[in-house]
């Protein structure tokens, strides 16, 4: 209904300069989804909002319904990731999750699921001694199994369901044989298949508090890059940067 007044705590996936103090930014929050938001004045240094108008704010909101978008009324900061912003890399890291939700979360549809993940996620990699690939890894599992693409990585061939399975199928979204494997399907280690298990079957602290070997993070940051792919019929390239420095 227009002139309703929303309070909700949403993060900023994307704003956008609009005149010569407004901007246009695009939400998520866990009862709203995705939604966009007219941020009126908040170029100004007067304006009270600021700094919850910046990519990556979390903060209370109060908003306004219109026919066309919600209004920014006040605001609240409860945390900017500061560190995330000031940092090339670990920015790099959260524009990839952005662009991906951006893509995948629905409008006026309940997140709250994936908000909890992202805000873990942006959590432990505003973090000194983060682990960006770690983290990578984990929110594209997490985050395609709310989205119901449900990955089992299971000890045995998913077709057979006889041989011991080590190859992992990003068309099937399970792991299969080296009989029933084909021409797009990647090898994995037994230490990779238990990453992805770790991942996914561990309570989300767990999960996140985890310290893998860092010798097989890179095969399987590639595996999930794959399995993203895939199952969203698009390619994310935001991380391709990283390996140019």
């Amino acid at each position: 209904m227009s002139g309703e007044m929303i309070k909700t705590k949403a993060i900023v996936l994307k704003e956008v300069q609009l005149r010569e103090s407004d901007k246009i930014l695009t939400c998520i929050s866990g009862e709203l989804g995705r939604f966009s938001l007219s941020a009126r004045g908040v170029r100004s240094h007067k304006s009270g909002n600021i700094a919850a108008a910046s990519f990556l704010a979390y903060s209370d909101m109060m908003l306004y319904s219109s026919r066309n978008m919600y209004s920014l009324g006040q605001s609240n900061v409860i945390e900017s990731f500061y560190p995330i912003r000031k940092d090339v890399i670990k920015l790099t890291y959260a524009s990839y999750f952005a662009d991906i939700l951006m893509d995948t979360v629905q409008e006026n549809e309940e997140s709250n699921n994936i908000m909890r993940l992202l805000l873990n996620t942006l959590y432990y990699l505003s973090k000194d001694e983060a682990n960006e690939k770690y983290l990578s890894i984990l929110f594209v599992f997490r985050l395609l199994r709310y989205l119901g693409y449900d990955f089992d990585p299971c000890d045995v061939c998913s077709e057979c369901e006889g041989e011991p399975a080590d190859w992992f199928s990003a068309r099937r979204g399970s792991l299969v044989c080296r009989k029933c494997k084909d021409s797009h399907d990647v090898p994995m280690t037994t230490q990779q298949t238990g990453l992805l298990c770790r991942i996914l079957k561990l309570p989300l602290k767990q999960a996140f508090e985890y310290k893998p070997e860092q010798d097989i993070l890179d095969g399987v940051r590639e595996i999930s890059a794959r399995y993203l792919t895939t199952c969203l019929d698009k390619r994310y390239t935001k991380l391709d940067f990283l390996d140019t420095l």
